[in-house]
C-alpha cells in the first residue's frame, strides 16, 4: 500500500476515534441534564401548569383570589377565595379538578381548608370576641378553652343545639360564647342587654314576650348590628356553627359529632402541650 494512502486511512481513523471520545464525554452530561429537567417538572407542577391551567380549563368568578399554591404529586393544588367562600382546585396541563382529594384514606383537601379557615378565624378573633351576645361559664372551667356558638333566631337546629350545649360545656369545662347572627331582632338585643342564660334564650316564654324599651340598650344594639359583617367575613353560611378557640370549625346540630370533635380537639391540644414541654 502506498505511504500516502496509509497516511490518509490513519488520519480518518484518528478522526473517528476523536469523535467517539467526545461523544462518550458529552453523553453523561446530556443524560444528567435531561434527568434533572424531568425531576423539576415532577416536583414543581405549579410552575408548569398552575394558574395557566385555571385560565384555560376552568370557569371561575372574576374576583377570585389565590390563597395558596403547592405541588401535590404531579398536580398543582390551588386554594382560592371568592366572596368569603373557599374552594380547592387541582390543575394539570390538560384539565382542572374541583373538589376533595383523598390520599391514603386522608382528606388532603379538608386539611388545607381547615388550615385556611383557622387562619381567617384567628385574624378575626378579636372581632369575633366583640360579637359575643351570651356567655356560659361552667362550674369546673377548663382555663382558656372556649367554644363559640353562632346561631340565628328562628333556626330549628340552633334551638336543638342550644338545649344541649350547656351539658357539653359542663362535661368538658368549656366556656360557651353565643353569637347571634341577625339583621334586626329586638329579642337578640334584649338577650345581650339582660345577659340571659342560653337556656332561657330558647324558652317559649322569652321568645313570645315583647321586650321592654329598657331592655334595648345601646351595647346590645351595637353588638347585634356589627355581628353579620364579622360572620360573613369569616365565611360562615350555615347555622348553628361552632368555632373552637383553636380556629377549628364545626357546622350543624349533630351534637354527638360535635362532642367527638371536642374530644379530638382537646386531645390534640394536650398532645401539643406535652410535646412542647419535652422540647424545652
Amino acid at each position: 500500500m502506498k505511504p500516502k494512502k496509509v497516511a490518509i486511512i490513519l488520519a480518518l481513523n484518528l478522526i473517528v476515534v476523536a469523535v467517539y471520545l467526545v461523544a462518550i464525554h458529552l453523553m453523561p452530561d446530556v443524560q444528567t441534564a435531561h434527568a434533572v429537567t424531568d425531576e423539576n417538572l415532577q416536583e414543581n407542577p405549579c410552575e408548569e401548569y398552575g394558574i395557566s391551567a385555571i385560565e384555560t380549563h376552568a370557569f371561575l368568578p372574576a374576583d377570585y383570589k389565590i390563597l395558596s399554591m403547592r405541588p401535590v404529586d404531579n398536580l398543582c393544588e390551588i386554594a382560592i377565595e371568592s366572596q368569603n367562600k373557599y374552594a380547592t382546585l387541582y390543575t394539570h396541563k390538560d384539565y382542572v379538578i374541583i373538589g376533595d382529594l383523598f390520599k391514603e384514606k386522608k382528606a388532603v383537601t379538608r386539611d388545607l381548608v381547615d388550615e385556611i379557615e383557622g387562619r381567617v378565624i384567628e385574624e378575626n378573633r378579636k372581632a369575633l370576641e366583640q360579637c359575643t351576645a351570651i356567655t356560659y361559664t361552667p362550674v369546673k372551667r377548663n382555663i382558656n378553652r372556649t367554644l363559640y356558638m353562632v346561631v340565628t333566631p328562628g333556626c330549628h337546629f340552633c334551638e336543638e343545639a342550644e338545649d344541649e350545649i350547656e351539658f357539653l360545656a359542663e362535661r368538658y369545662g368549656l366556656t360557651i360564647k353565643m353569637i347571634i347572627y341577625t339583621d334586626e331582632n329586638k329579642k337578640a338585643v334584649q338577650a345581650v342587654c339582660r345577659n340571659i342564660p342560653i337556656s332561657e334564650f330558647n324558652s317559649p316564654e322569652f321568645k313570645t314576650t315583647e321586650p321592654a324599651e329598657a331592655d334595648l340598650c345601646d351595647r346590645g344594639q351595637e353588638i347585634i348590628a356589627k355581628t353579620p359583617a364579622v360572620i360573613d367575613r369569616i365565611g360562615i353560611k350555615g347555622f348553628p356553627t361552632f368555632i373552637f378557640d383553636t380556629g377549628k370549625k364545626f357546622a350543624g346540630a349533630n351534637m354527638e359529632h360535635l362532642e367527638k370533635q371536642i374530644v379530638i380537639t382537646l386531645e390534640s391540644i394536650e398532645h401539643d402541650l406535652i410535646a412542647n414541654r419535652r422540647e424545652k
